[in-house]
Order: structure tokens, then sequence, then C-alpha cells
């Protein structure tokens, strides 16, 4: 993978690359649309393109802290990316956009900075690095991830190859020299060259007193030259030896046309094949043994970076089965929903400047609450509440609703909870009285 750098240009390119970042925003996005954009005074639904300005917004304040937005005069609602804009810090504190480069035009009137976070105070002309948005945030973490996949699929291409490490093998090289004599039994210092005095590489013959054990300088070039024809030899039997075999006609299977193989590809693969070394298989590269617990938790790190937990996206942290896994379920979804009326608060200001009417009309989000959370409160809701809360939570008509249905299923809840409340006890009461939110036990009637 080319090398990643933290500047406005790869802020918006992660979102294209990584599926970490992707997930998160489409889980965020998902969260925050699950509540119907309304007008304010009639509370009658908003159309799709407000839904995709909202999800354009979200992806800015992720991605770099801040939106750059602008309403035309026909009523459209644009949002820049902010890679392409210049903004700076008014003496009064606020956000003014210096330069948009859309393509068309770079005028800069009309359009808008709406902040999520804000950088350091003592930062004068700060950078997208600056910037503590949540992208940034995970930008080191997700380098991490990119290191450890890019280094699985480097161990993968190497297991994928054979390859062997070769050592010289010096040995019983035996052969005859010209005059007949044989020159067998070289050992390993015969080969070697040595370095005189004047530093000339000179050969270099062994010997027992007065007597020459090893070749001379002839009888070596001797037998270099004959192993280079052996092998040049061999070299071309065997090419004859292939060409022959791929061009008969009965390929040694009593002429079976359906294993005819002289129209076929050659059926191996050529490999360098050295003489007088020794070959050695390669090991495979293995995986450290913790190396997946490694990749997970940086996975995570990202993930909570950008202000998703995994639970929010299904995933589990351990492989707890007792109580303090749901436990650890609770305090998770409820920093993600926290999260999450972090944004709608962000999201909200831009929608009233941005709709804001000349009777006082703007587009907001409708009230509401998540699935789990009806079900926590359901018996503690009036009727004609929990029956508005239904039809919002599941987008069904209020008709839809049995008050006198749904009355019993409130008591029944109650009383479920009465008995859940008086049986807790030990660990499980523990955790209960310390976790954020009560467990999910309710949950699963």
């Amino acid at each position: 993978m080319d090398p990643l750098v933290l500047n406005p240009q790869s802020l918006t390119q992660i979102f294209r690359h990584s599926a970490l970042h992707q997930t998160a925003l489409w889980t965020l996005t998902s969260e925050l649309q699950r509540k119907q954009l309304v007008w304010n005074a009639t509370n009658m639904k908003s159309g799709r393109m407000l839904d995709l300005f909202t999800a354009d917004i979200i992806k800015s304040f992720m991605a770099f802290g801040y939106a750059i937005w602008k309403t035309t005069r026909s009523g459209k609602l644009l949002v820049a990316d902010p890679s392409v804009c210049t903004i700076a810090r008014t003496p009064a504190g606020k956000w003014k956009v210096i330069s948009v480069s859309t393509g068309a035009s770079n005028a800069t009137r009309g359009w808008h900075c709406t902040t999520f976070v804000r950088p350091p105070l003592h930062i004068k002309n700060p950078t997208c690095s600056d910037w503590p948005s949540p992208t940034v945030l995970s930008f080191p973490h997700y380098l991490r991830v990119r290191d450890i996949e890019e280094n699985w699929l480097r161990r993968d291409t190497h297991n994928s190859y054979p390859s062997v490490f070769t050592t010289i093998q010096l040995e019983h090289f035996k052969h005859k020299g010209s005059n007949g004599d044989i020159i067998g039994s070289m050992p390993a210092p015969s080969f070697y060259r040595n370095i005189d005095k004047y530093g000339k590489a000179a050969f270099m013959a062994p010997s027992i007193g007065n007597k020459q054990v090893g070749p001379t300088e002839s009888s070596f070039q001797e037998l270099a030259k004959s192993r280079h024809d052996a092998i040049r030899n061999l070299s071309e039997k065997s090419t004859l030896e292939r060409e022959a075999i791929l061009a008969g006609k009965n390929n040694g299977l009593a002429w079976d046309s359906l294993t005819d193989q002289s129209k076929g590809e050659k059926l191996h693969e050529e490999h360098i094949i050295t003489d007088g070394k020794k070959p050695v298989e390669t090991k495979i590269l293995l995986s450290a043994a913790d190396a997946r617990l490694q990749y997970d938790r940086t996975r995570h790190a990202v993930l909570f970076a950008l202000g998703v937990p995994p639970q929010a996206v299904g995933e589990t942290v351990n492989s707890e089965r007792t109580a303090s896994s749901a436990a650890i379920y609770d305090v998770a979804i409820g920093l993600f929903l926290r999260t999450v009326e972090q944004y709608r608060v962000a999201v909200e200001e831009v929608l009233k400047e941005a709709t804001m009417l000349d009777d006082g009309n703007y587009v907001k989000y409708s009230f509401g609450i998540s699935g789990i959370q009806l079900n926590r409160v359901l018996p503690l809701l009036k009727t004609n509440q929990a029956i508005d809360l239904l039809s919002q939570t599941y987008h069904l008509p209020v008709s839809y609703f049995d008050k006198a249905r749904v009355a019993v299923m409130q008591d029944a809840d109650s009383s479920k909870a009465k008995q859940t409340t008086a049986v807790g006890k030990g660990p499980q009461k523990q955790l209960e009285t310390v976790a954020a939110t009560p467990s999910q036990q309710n949950l699963k009637h």
C-alpha cells in the first residue's frame, strides 16, 4: 500500500477505502435517520433531499470536524467538500469561509461553516490535523490496521511461492583429468582462492608436506569446463525429451484423445537448477499467536475513536457469557447514544439555519426514542404516549395500535420488571447497580 499522509485529500479518501470508517458512518447515519425530519410548526415530514443533505453534513462532521454548506436562491441545499475549501477564524471567534473551489466558481457568498468540534485556541491557522475530528483521532489506529493487513498479504504471498535456500556443497567431486588421473574428494578449501601479500587472488591447492594432494590450477580449470559442458548437454537433452513428449500423439497413454497434450501449454514451471549447491526448503512464515487479538483490538480502537463502539455494529469485545456481557453492552450502547445525540444537536443547528422560513417554520428531528429504550420505559408511560412512541419507532400509523392491548402489554411488562427486581441477587444485582443503564434481561421477553 502507498504511504498515507494526513491531509485534507486523505481525509476524504479514507471513506472510500476504509471499511471501518464506512461502517461507522453508516451506523451513525442510520441511527440519526431513525428519527424522521419534520417541519416544526406543522409536524409534516420533509423530503428525501433533506436526508441526503444531513448525510453529507454528518460525513463532514466525522471527517473534518466541521461542515461547509449553502442554501441557494432556488431553495437547494448544497454541501461542499471541506478538502477544497479554506476557512479562517474571525476576531469574534467564529469561522468564516475564505474560498470554495467548486469547479464552476470560487465565490464564497452564501457559504456557511458550522463546527462540530473546535481546534485549540492557541493555534492561529490550524490545519486539518489540528482539528480533533473523529477521523483525525482514529488516523494512527487506522494506519496500524493497514500495516497489519499489509503484513498478512506479504506473508501469504511469500508462502504461496516455492523457494529454497542454497548452500555450497563441494564434497565428492570426482573427475578424470587429461592425463587420466582421477581428481577425487576435492575438499571445500581447494575451491577457494587465496590473497597473496600483493593483494592478488591466486589459486591455492592443498598439500601435505611436499606432496600436492588436491587438484592443480590446470586440472581445476578442466574440471570446471567439463562440468559446464555436462550441465549444458543435460539441459539440451531435457529440452529435447520434453518437446518429444509434448509433440507425441499418444503421450504414453495409448493414443487417448482426451489426454493428448500436443497442443497444450507446458504443464510445468522452470526453476533455477544449481550445480554444486545443496537446496534447503524455506520455512513458511507463521503468524504470531496473538495476531488476531491485536488486530481486533486495533480495529476496535478505530471504531471507538470514531464514536461508534463495536457493540453498535453487532460485534463483541469478549467471550463472556455471563451477566457482565450484558452490562458491558449497555455501557457501550449508552455511550453510542450520547454520541448520536451530539451529532443530532449539531445537525439540527444546521437545519434550523438552512431551512428557516419567514413564518418561523423550520425542519428538525421528530421526537422519539430507540426500540431498546422504548421497551425499558414502556411500563412507565401513559398508554396514549406509549402508542405515539410505538408509532414513531416502528413507523406505523397510530390507528394500527389497539389501546386496550397496549395497556395489557404494559401491565405484563411491569409485572415482569418487578419480578426481575425481586429475584435479582449476587453478581447480577451488583451489575445492575453499577451499570450505566439496566441490562438487556427485559429484552428477552
